[in-house]
């Protein structure tokens, strides 16, 4: 599994490139999920919490079907890394950095001193 999936949360917003469902172009996560406890009313509330909503896989690798637990979750994946921006720690650093003309300055300076 991708370690770059991130659960999205109820409010953020979605727009599948998908087709037939009971939605909207855009809409939010929440929306999402009631139109999934509609389609399982009655095991819905399972399906969201710790517990999951008990039933059988059949694997490919498996022999045969194995007991367990699901839950739904929406998470999300980018297809491009987002570039993250410039800190403001960055920007002291760089402000920092020495300057070609950092000597020349110093040397004025030191000239304005002596005159004084």
């Amino acid at each position: 599994m991708n370690n770059r999936f991130v659960r999205l949360t109820f409010d953020e917003v979605i727009s599948p490139t998908i087709t037939g469902l009971n939605l909207s172009s855009t809409f939010k996560v929440k929306e999402l999920l009631a139109v999934v406890k509609n389609q399982f009313p009655g095991e819905s509330k399972k399906l969201f919490e710790e517990e999951g909503l008990e039933l059988e896989v059949l694997k490919l690798d498996a022999k045969g079907w194995k007991k367990g637990k699901v839950r739904f979750s929406i998470e999300f994946c980018p297809d491009e890394p987002e570039i993250e921006e410039t800190t403001q720690s960055n920007n002291v650093e760089i402000n920092q950095t020495s300057s070609p003309l950092d000597d020349i300055r110093q040397r004025m300076s030191k000239d304005q001193q002596n005159n004084s």
